[in-house]
């Protein structure tokens, strides 16, 4: 079972697990963000439960990629041990551009992309840099999903 892991944390209990999943993604809460530490938390609580969790991480201001996403890997992601990182998947949501009718350009997805790599890279080494799973999490319609999914950085949207 796969959880994403970024807002409001709900408990759902199936036949074989009691799980902790998100509820609703952080851009749709309204500007209630959760801290980087509470989002390693939930994250290592949902590995702990047996799940897949996706990660996600983005940024308000497409001004400020960098920094934002320095800090949320740093506090977040860069926290996990080796075996953890492997387990996880990671959503990049340019949060500026959601709800916003806007679009990441796909050059400027793919360079968010390959900065949280390069951070992935330098943390948990190329192997692990190399094998995570980085979905583009903005806003994909019919008349830009081709040209998002062009970009070698893109691993799904």
């Amino acid at each position: 079972m796969i959880a994403a892991i970024s807002g409001q944390s709900t408990r759902v209990k199936s036949e074989q697990h009691e799980l902790a999943v998100r509820s609703e993604p952080t851009s749709s809460r309204g500007g209630l963000w959760v801290s980087n530490e509470s989002v390693l938390k939930k994250t290592r609580a949902a590995l702990d439960a047996g799940l897949t969790p996706i990660v996600c991480v983005g940024e308000r201001d497409e001004k400020n990629v960098e920094v934002v996403l320095t800090e949320q890997f740093r506090c977040g992601i860069g926290g996990l041990s080796d075996e953890q990182f492997a387990r996880i998947v990671i959503a990049h949501q340019p949060v500026w551009a959601i709800g916003a009718g806007e679009t990441a350009t796909p050059e400027v997805a793919a360079d968010a992309h390959r900065f949280i790599r390069a951070h992935a890279k330098d943390r948990f080494g190329t192997e692990a840099a190399n094998n995570v799973r980085i979905l583009y999490d903005g806003s994909v319609k019919p008349d830009n999903a081709k040209s998002l999914m062009a970009q070698h950085e893109m691993d799904a949207s």
